[in-house]
């Protein structure tokens, strides 16, 4: 099952096959997207994950760049999302990572090509990988809250695969569908790997942009 989750960050309680009829979400279901919040000095970031607890919002998606946690093949630093994950967690907010982004040596940019902006990983295994990595590390009996026991354990359970895939500058040199999915698929197969219940979220997609493909098409 595949739950599709807008790029505003409401999550659906339950899956769907395609876009989520508001009326099946509950009041209390929101979410928001704190990327640039964590790029903030840490007397700030702790300061928005107040505010964040207080308006209501329970859930917050945050990017899992696999370009800035795995640099050298093999060798995956996960210090500054640790430190993210235990704020998180000590602040009562669910964490939605949105597994993503290519590292240099996984670019699958063709020789010469000069576009700006996001190609998928040459190889899908490698990604799916990354991803396993997570739920390892951060999921349910993940090894980051046997080390710290002193942080109340709120384990990730759902994770988004990829970003705005209907869009070219996330998907270079052009969307294809067909792609993504055998991303989506190989992806959602390595998570469940390790957490069979785990929920697996489309990419947050716009619904119209004359940068890609109208979302209704595209799914």
């Amino acid at each position: 099952m595949v739950t599709l989750l807008g790029s505003a960050a409401i999550a659906t309680p339950s899956a769907v096959a395609g876009v989520p009829d508001s009326r099946s979400v509950p009041p209390t279901c929101a979410g928001i997207v704190v990327d640039g919040a964590c790029a903030a000095p840490l007397a700030e970031q702790h300061a928005t994950r107040a505010a964040v607890r207080r308006s209501g919002v329970t859930l917050v998606r945050r990017t899992f760049d696999w370009a800035e946690i795995e640099h050298t093949p093999g060798v995956l630093d996960f210090r500054l999302y640790d430190r993210f994950v235990r704020e998180a967690a000590r602040a009562g907010l669910e964490i939605m990572p949105s597994v993503y982004g290519t590292p240099p040596w996984q670019d699958s940019r063709p020789a010469g090509n000069t576009l700006h902006g996001v190609y998928p990983p040459k190889d899908l295994a490698a990604f799916a990988a990354f991803a396993r990595a997570i739920v390892q590390r951060y999921g349910r009996g993940g090894s980051l809250w046997a080390e710290h026991p002193e942080v109340p354990a709120r384990p990730i359970v759902n994770y988004q695969v990829w970003n705005e895939p209907n869009l070219t500058i996330y998907w270079l040199p052009r969307i294809d569908p067909r792609a993504y999915t055998r991303l989506l698929s190989q992806t959602g197969a390595a998570i469940r790997s390790v957490d069979p219940a785990a929920r697996i979220v489309l990419g947050g997609m716009p619904v119209a942009s004359h940068l890609g493909a109208k979302l209704t098409d595209y799914l």
